[in-house]
């Protein structure tokens, strides 16, 4: 094997291998409000004051109140519901 091909091989090796790293684990929060922390991850609310001008049962793809300032999108329309009114648990 030439070269130039031995090179392109390993090129073509080194850009179809992708490495990533996450983390994942289970917590199971019960039906209560979230806690402030999840592990050693914080968790901020959402302001909820502009949500409920919208209606329950409302099929929205943006969500206002993000706590990092702006709206939540989502590319599918989620069902808005509101505990206790029309989310029991």
């Amino acid at each position: 094997m030439g070269k130039l091909a031995y090179f392109l091989t390993l090129m073509l090796l080194a850009t179809a291998v992708q490495v990533s790293f996450g983390a994942s684990g289970y917590v199971n929060l019960g039906t209560s409000a979230p806690p402030t922390t999840i592990g050693p991850f914080s968790v901020t609310p959402f302001n909820t004051a502009p949500q409920s001008a919208i209606p329950d049962f409302t099929t929205v793809t943006s969500i206002p109140g993000d706590p990092r300032g702006g709206t939540l999108t989502s590319s599918a329309g989620l069902n808005k519901r509101t505990v206790p009114g029309s989310w029991a648990t």
